[in-house]
């Protein structure tokens, strides 16, 4: 799973927070205690490898929502 660098802080969690959420870049960095530019990497990261990191993300939401 991709993370930001430095941080426990997993790319897609911040995608959730973005996509799910409606979270900005701002509210993000300030909610997780993370630099805005780290947010905006890992949003940048998340658009070129989208296709993989939605595999993930749907696959989490299969296993949370089986009550695994």
């Amino acid at each position: 799973m991709p993370g930001l660098r430095g941080t426990g802080m997993r790319v897609q969690t911040i995608v959730v927070a973005a996509q799910n959420w409606s979270m900005t870049p701002a509210q993000i960095a300030a909610e997780y205690g993370l630099a805005e530019s780290q947010v905006r990497e890992a949003l940048a990261f998340y658009q070129i490898h989208r296709t993989e990191i939605d595999v993930d993300l749907a696959i989490e939401q299969a296993i949370e929502m089986a009550g695994v």
